[in-house]
């Protein structure tokens, strides 16, 4: 998987709480290398849930990030993916 990673596109948040078992915070490191538009944020006083068990810094984080997304000129609202966009491209 991880020789796949340069291919997203997104813009992408990398989220790991500082008391998450060694092995998810490498996955986290490997994908925000991996990922050429990501960044990555650990919140500390939670583990691998961190939506849950710091929902109001998680929330935070996903708001400051998507409000940067948002407003970021190379964002290309238009864009979608997955199999209805497939199929709305073999249509056209």
């Amino acid at each position: 998987m991880a020789d796949r990673l340069g291919a997203v596109a997104a813009t992408t948040l990398v989220v790991n709480g500082e008391q998450d078992l060694p092995g998810y915070r490498e996955i986290g490191e490997i994908v925000h290398r991996g990922v050429p538009r990501a960044e990555r944020r650990e919140v500390s006083g939670a583990g691998h849930f961190v939506s849950l068990e710091q929902p109001t810094a998680f929330n935070r984080l996903a708001d400051r990030f998507l409000d940067r997304v948002d407003r970021s000129p190379t964002t290309d609202r238009h864009h979608r993916s997955g199999p209805t966009a497939a199929s709305d491209r073999a249509r056209s």
